[in-house]
């Protein structure tokens, strides 16, 4: 585990539990629920068939579960990353992968997170390590409580994102942004999961990587009122 701190904000992050942002606390205040802003990569969602066709040839996926008709959320976001440097207020976080059933192109993956005393902001930063073409995508898996009396967003999938959104309700007015064109939006009965990501849901337009090629995305959680 590790914490950073800046002003009244600490989060932590889970390198061994898929390299993502396990809290943030405002004062002791949750501002995220638990597994909070966790990376997916190469795809977010689900994965239909649980199987990817590419180049005429199909490639099994890893299921999420062991009957599951489909794979989610890709590779890394259940499995241990590397810490790369660390400091007070922010860290970078590696992640490889090397061809396997569960995904046949190599590609290499940093997570840098850098907490802001007025929110956080995250960075993803993917290389295709293939000597051939392969299919990219880039997204993270935001945990929200369910505040009360918060306005809660339209639930689905937003296939072209303003890159803005604002949540009322909570302790401080909280603004997602994000230059990524897709935005998914689950309610559950005590969170709310938002998925910003660089594709639509099922990775039917993940960007194609040419051999060390790479692709990035950034993200900010805004807090209005911090300083």
């Amino acid at each position: 585990m590790i914490e950073l701190r800046a002003g009244r904000l600490r989060c932590e992050l889970e390198p061994e539990a898929g390299g993502g942002v396990a809290g943030l606390w405002l004062e002791g205040t949750p501002l995220l629920q638990a597994q909070g802003a966790r990376p997916l990569v190469p795809f977010s969602n689900r994965m239909a068939h649980a199987e990817v066709v590419w180049h005429g040839t199909q490639q099994p996926l890893v299921r999420h579960t062991g009957d599951a008709p489909q794979a989610i959320h890709g590779l890394a976001w259940q499995r241990p990353w590397s810490v790369l440097d660390a400091d007070e207020t922010s860290a970078m976080l590696a992640f490889e992968h090397r061809p396997a059933a569960a995904w046949p192109f190599a590609f290499d993956c940093s997570h840098t997170v850098r907490l802001r005393p007025s929110g956080l902001e995250l960075a993803l930063g993917f290389t295709n390590q293939s000597a051939q073409p392969a299919p990219a995508g880039l997204a993270w898996r935001i945990a929200l409580p369910r505040w009360p009396g918060a306005r809660l967003p339209t639930e689905g999938a937003l296939a072209d994102w303003s890159g803005t959104l604002r949540l009322d309700g909570g302790p401080v007015p909280l603004v997602l942004r994000s230059e990524l064109g897709h935005l998914g939006i689950v309610a559950e009965p005590d969170r709310l999961l938002l998925i910003p990501a660089s594709h639509a849901a099922h990775a039917t337009d993940t960007a194609l990587l040419q051999p060390g090629e790479s692709l990035v995305a950034q993200l900010a959680i805004e807090l209005e009122g911090l300083a």
